[in-house]
Formats: structure tokens, C-alpha cells, sequence
């Protein structure tokens, strides 16, 4: 199996994912927990090991075997994980090695409840990292829907996709790109294809093609219009598309902003990018492609070489109450969790950053700058979303970071 090519691989049996499960469970390499709370059965951050694989998955809903899903937001959460579960032990993982789930909540209010289920799923030692959002949803029926990023027992793992629905995609020990979200600023759909060609071709500057990407975020509205959406990505991978994950955001113009991850595989030449780069070696390097552009706080792309992955929950400015004061509550935090895993803000990879008002916006936009080192800020993108959750909370940062 040549490890540069992402290759179709049937579902599990069930005894197979059964077995296979045990494997895992017995060999996978620990994840790092930092302050675990009980309350929400998550972690401020988990820490992944150094070469270690991941799963990431698609969006998953709470379906019942072609039924509509159950009532009330607690019974949906517990369907969803029980869908998880499913589908990561489909892929040689399972909800025991969770890294970071990212919950996407139809209304504020439900967020109490969801977190109730996940203190009861998560009471043992090991709680994932995770971030919640308001969002519509594509399934009209659904109040909760998850994505998650889980760590897999092997090594140097060839990247694949689940067949036939791509609902998940390995991501190697290797080298890993992270590309800031992009945009165009046509109608959505042919926005959505115009986006995904200018992603591929940054991602082409690395030597890379459609076949090594392995996740897409997909920011858009309305979201009425998703099932078209998957359609226009469906049709531009050949109808094998990347897990899929969409977020509502609430933007006239442009209707739609996409971010990606790829995986380099070991034997794949970087492309155009020389080995004399400066960022080259460093645990991230980060590099702005032809024809693309990037600023003092985030840089377009983000190649993670070496070094342990650090990623955080969602971070809130729980003391503050204005805006300017929850995004230096956030920085502060972050500074403490990174200088906790030795590393510093210069080794940020990714950054999504869901704001729920103007005010948050600005005020992320005139602060962000006191933190980033200009030529070494991560990848990002940045949503205008309904809610980030907690009442009287207007921004909300998710972060993956990497140890020097």
C-alpha cells in the first residue's frame, strides 16, 4: 500500500472493528489531559504524542438507522456519541482515545445539557478537548452534531478514506499541513468550487494533490442550500471528497469560506519549498504560496514537521464582561497552556476564532496583533456565528499548537 495515497478501505466487520478495537485500546500510545473537569467531561487541552496518528471525521448527526433522531438536545448528544463511537471504531479508534470534539449546538440553550452528557460519557480519567458553537444545522431535525479529531493505535499510517461516504480520513505521522480559510467572493456555489481551486493550489506549492487532503471546514449560508454544497465538493474530488464538516456563518459577502488540512507523505517531495527556508525545520514552518496572501496575524498555511500537537478546548473570557477583556482573558489562557507543554505562542498551527458580534470582532482584530510574532502567526479563520455558548460570552477561540 503506498503510504502517499489516500485509499478506499470497505467499513470493519463487526467482529473486526471489535478486535481491531481491543488492539487499539491495548497499544495506543496515551494521550495528555491538562485540567480535566469533571463538570463537562472535557479537558482545557489534550496533548497528542509525538508521531502519533489521528482519525478525523466527518460531521456526525444524531440518525437512528434511517429513523428521524430521538427528541430533546440529551437524548440527541447521547445518540451522536453512540454514532461516534461507531464510526471511530469503524477506523481502529474509538471515543476512549478522543483528542477534540467540535459540537455544534441549533440553540444556546441545549449547551447545559449537552455538556450533562458528555460528564456522564467522559467520568473517567480521559476527557477530550472540546469547543462548542451555534449553529443551523443540515439536518433540520438534529440540535447537536459533532466532528472529532481521535488518535489511532498504529504508527505511520497510509492515509485512507471510509468507503463509500468518506466519513472519516487518517492523518499520518508525517508531516501535516494546516491552510487558512479562503473564500470567494461569488454566488455560493460556484464560490465553493472557485475556493476549493485555490486551496488545491496552495496546497500544490507542497507537491501535494485533491488525493492528500483529509479534512474540510466548510463556513457558509445558508444552510439551506448544504445538500448542494456537499454536491459541488462531491463533484470536484471525483465523488471522494474529504470528510466534511459545515458551520453556518453569518456573512452576505462572501457566502462561503473554506479551511483544509493535507498530509505530506514522507516519500512526497515538498513542492517549490526549499530546504533552506528558514521555517523549513522548525517544529512549524509557515509559508505563504504563490498567489495567495496572509497578514501580521495569521499566515496562509502552517506545515507542522515535528513535535507533539496541543490541542485546546474552546477558550471563553469567563471574568470579563466586554469584549476587549475576553479576547486578553483568551490570550492569557492560551499563553498559560502552551507554556505549560513547552512551547510558546510562535509554535501556534491553527486558529478558529467564532465571534458573535461586531464589537468581538474588532476587538480581536486590534488585540491579536500585541500576541503573534507577524511572520510566525498560525493559520486561521474567523466566523461570525449566532452564539459561542455560555450566556453573555461573544468570542471563541479553538486552537492546535505544536511543543517546541
Amino acid at each position: 500500500m503506498q503510504p502517499n495515497v489516500l485509499v478506499r478501505t470497505p467499513p470493519f466487520s463487526t467482529l473486526g472493528g471489535i478486535l481491531f478495537g481491543l488492539i487499539v485500546a491495548a497499544t495506543a500510545p496515551a494521550l495528555e489531559t491538562w485540567k480535566p473537569d469533571s463538570a463537562t467531561g472535557t479537558s482545557l487541552a489534550v496533548i497528542v504524542p509525538e508521531r502519533a496518528a489521528l482519525v478525523h471525521t466527518a460531521q456526525v448527526f444524531p440518525t437512528r438507522a434511517n429513523q428521524r433522531p430521538p427528541s430533546g438536545a440529551m437524548r440527541q448528544a447521547e445518540q451522536v456519541l453512540r454514532n461516534l463511537d461507531a464510526l471511530l471504531r469503524s477506523a481502529g479508534s474509538g471515543l476512549q482515545h478522543l483528542v477534540r470534539l467540535h459540537v455544534c449546538l441549533a440553540a444556546p440553550e441545549t449547551l447545559p445539557e449537552v455538556q450533562k452528557v458528555f460528564a456522564r460519557r467522559f467520568a473517567g480519567a480521559h476527557k477530550p478537548a472540546a469547543s462548542f458553537v451555534v449553529s443551523a444545522l443540515p439536518d433540520r431535525d438534529a440540535l447537536v452534531a459533532v466532528d472529532a479529531v481521535a488518535l489511532l493505535a498504529t504508527t505511520n499510517a497510509p492515509a485512507f478514506r471510509s468507503a463509500p461516504d468518506s466519513r472519516f480520513a487518517l492523518l499520518p505521522s508525517n508531516s501535516k499541513l494546516y491552510v487558512s480559510g479562503m473564500a470567494d467572493p461569488d454566488a455560493l456555489l460556484p464560490a465553493t468550487r472557485e475556493t476549493l481551486e485555490k486551496l488545491t493550489n496552495a496546497i500544490g506549492y507542497f507537491g501535494l494533490g485533491r488525493e492528500h487532503v483529509v479534512q474540510l471546514k466548510v463556513f457558509c449560508q445558508p444552510m439551506s442550500e448544504a445538500a448542494a454544497v456537499r454536491r459541488v465538493i462531491a463533484e470536484f474530488f471525483d465523488q471522494r471528497p474529504p470528510p466534511v464538516v459545515l458551520v453556518e456563518w453569518l456573512s452576505a459577502n462572501p457566502a462561503v469560506e473554506i479551511e483544509l488540512i493535507a498530509t505530506i507523505p514522507p516519500d512526497t517531495p515538498h513542492g517549490r519549498v526549499s530546504a533552506s527556508e528558514p521555517d523549513a525545520l522548525r517544529p512549524v514552518g509557515f509559508f505563504t504560496p504563490p498567489g495567495t496572501t496572509d497578514s501580521p496575524v495569521f499566515r496562509r498555511v502552517a506545515r507542522v514537521n515535528r513535535g507533539r500537537l496541543i490541542y485546546t478546548s474552546g477558550l471563553y473570557g469567563w471574568k470579563a464582561t466586554d469584549a476587549a477583556g475576553q479576547v486578553r482573558e483568551i490570550f492569557q489562557t492560551l499563553g498559560e497552556i502552551v507554556q505549560a507543554h513547552h512551547s510558546d505562542l510562535e509554535h501556534l498551527v491553527k486558529a478558529t476564532y467564532y465571534v458573535a458580534d461586531a464589537e468581538a470582532d474588532r476587538q480581536l482584530n486590534v488585540i491579536r496583533p500585541e500576541f503573534y510574532h507577524p511572520q510566525r502567526a498560525p493559520a486561521a479563520s474567523k466566523a461570525r456565528v449566532r452564539s459561542v455558548g455560555p450566556p453573555g460570552k461573544t468570542i471563541m477561540v479553538d486552537m492546535i499548537a505544536v511543543t517546541q
